[in-house]
């Protein structure tokens, strides 16, 4: 009876239990689940159309006889005829279910690009919507090219979309633009006249994505506008005036994480200030700089109160490559404070020589949970790797990008896991540079460490007795789940036998986890 009546139109069920269904369903699931009853229609309707890669799903509900869709890798639409107020009610219905259009909502599942032909900006423009086509609509992202068929029309076109209720807007640049762009060498700007005109639209507007180039003038008036940005990432392709678009960043009253990527552009911060206003920011993510730039960056903004400390794809040039280095560490360990949380160095490879006097400096971040730091010629001892475990008791990952080949190369004995366990307690990813070669040393009575998950041996790390290194293993680890050796760049033939023994040590951990714990 109970299940009989579970079935029956789905009234068994309350709306709140189908929602949390329905919110840990995949999309074919949702769409199957439509199909049962018009209770879990209407849950599951709400759920799939929510979130929108493009236009296009709602563009599909149109009659087939109004529309032409190219498919493929690209997508053209285009209408054939136009539309009547009947074509409109299956798509109004819908379109007052959105509440994003982004295409990096659905990373996970390979989107065609879109591109709208003329006739499709001309209706969309004349919908009969008495407010907006999307009137619940948040968050909007769309290619920088969405639009190129009809420029004139773009600014009319987006006057359509966005609604009072947009709290998120971006513009994303699509890979074959940015590709053509690149191998012309030129670069093409998005309309400064259509953001000014969206920022004017759109105050409430707190998160910012901007992935076009587009002139600092332009960026500038659009971020003086939106007066309640909480999230500014910027992609560069070209020079731009950091130090204007900087000094309206700074006045900001609410903007608490920032993230810049360089590309392909070039530019430079001619003067940073020395002043003491600073937006309160808690989050700054930079990519693709060399060191001077990113200092200041840094410098620019401050990083007095940040939790989070991105800095990924940096370069740094032979000639006093040591010294900018330094001054860089100098800076973030004296002018980070005790909520620095997550810090996050990824150098170049071709570059970088990083060594335990550059990493000293950061000593001071006491409350690091998360410290990524990798270059090519990385060199660190084992008794340094145990100062960093003293350093930061309060770490949950540690990952130092370690060099295993060449003269310079430095291995770790087992005992550097026991300096681990010993001072980080909630540690549960940790890399390291191990040499098992050696029998494993005795565990301090008592000593068992709770919270590692998970081990990266990096590749080529020796290894003699795998049942011996699994028992210390799991003895000291009980709740390991993985051991890993992972590689930089690209595995090697000749760590080939290193890897079956890890893996195999890796087999045995499991095997006595499950046996001592049954999971």
């Amino acid at each position: 009876m109970v299940a009989a009546s579970t079935l029956n139109p789905g009234r068994a069920l309350p709306d709140e239990i189908r929602l949390a269904i329905g919110e840990n369903a995949d999309r074919r699931t949702l769409c199957s689940l439509s199909l049962v009853s018009k209770a879990w229609m209407a849950i599951t309707n709400e759920l799939v159309w929510r979130s929108l890669p493009s236009l296009l799903p709602l563009l599909r509900l149109f009659p087939e006889d109004s529309r032409e869709i190219q498919h493929g890798s690209t997508a053209a639409v285009k209408f054939r005829r136009p539309l009547t107020a009947e074509d409109w009610e299956p798509v109004l219905e819908r379109s007052r279910l959105v509440r994003a259009i982004d295409m990096a909502l659905f990373s996970g599942t390979p989107q065609p690009k879109v591109y709208y032909d003329r006739s499709v900006l001309e209706a969309l423009i004349a919908c009969p919507a008495p407010s907006s086509f999307l009137p619940h609509l948040e968050s909007l992202v769309l290619p920088f090219d969405a639009f190129t068929s009809s420029k004139d029309l773009a600014e009319a076109v987006y006057m359509t979309l966005i609604s009072s209720h947009l709290t998120t807007f971006g513009v994303s640049q699509s890979q074959s633009l940015r590709s053509r762009d690149t191998e012309h060498g030129e670069q093409t700007e998005w309309d400064t006249h259509l953001l000014e005109g969206i920022a004017r639209a759109c105050p409430k507007v707190s998160n910012l994505v901007l992935n076009a180039n587009m002139p600092s003038s332009s960026l500038c008036t659009a971020l003086e506008r939106w007066t309640c940005l909480k999230v500014v990432r910027v992609t560069f392709a070209g020079q731009v005036d950091l130090d204007r678009i900087f000094g309206v960043l700074r006045w900001l009253p609410s903007l608490h994480s920032v993230e810049i990527d360089f590309g392909s552009g070039y530019t430079e911060l001619t003067s940073p200030p020395t002043c003491g206003t600073y937006p309160p920011l808690k989050e700054l993510t930079v990519m693709n700089v060399d060191i001077p730039l990113a200092l200041a960056i840094m410098r620019g903004l401050g990083i007095r109160h940040l939790k989070v400390l991105r800095l990924l794809r940096v370069e740094e040039y032979y000639d006093q490559r040591d010294a900018e280095m330094m001054e860089m560490m100098q800076y973030i360990g004296s002018e980070g404070s005790s909520a620095l949380s997550h810090v996050e160095l990824r150098f170049d490879k071709s570059y970088c020589d990083l060594s335990f006097k550059h990493f000293s400096p950061l000593s001071a971040l006491r409350n690091l949970r998360y410290l990524a730091i990798s270059g090519d010629n990385t060199v660190i001892t084992e008794a340094e790797y145990s100062d960093c475990a003293r350093w930061w008791p309060d770490l949950r990952t540690f990952e130092l990008d370690v060099t295993r080949a060449g003269a310079g190369c430095v291995e770790c004995s087992l005992n550097v896991l026991i300096a681990f366990a010993e001072h980080c307690p909630h540690l549960e990813f940790l890399t390291v540079p191990l040499d098992a070669t050696k029998s494993p040393p005795a565990i301090p009575q008592s000593l068992q460490h709770l919270a590692l998950i998970s081990l990266d041996v990096l590749e080529g790390a020796g290894i003699s007795n795998l049942r011996q290194v699994a028992l210390f293993l799991y003895n000291l680890f009980p709740n390991l789940e993985e051991v890993l050796t992972s590689y930089r760049e690209w595995p090697k033939e000749y760590h080939a036998h290193s890897r079956t023994c890890w893996f195999t040590v890796n087999e045995i951990v499991n095997v006595l986890r499950i046996k001592e714990h049954g999971a």
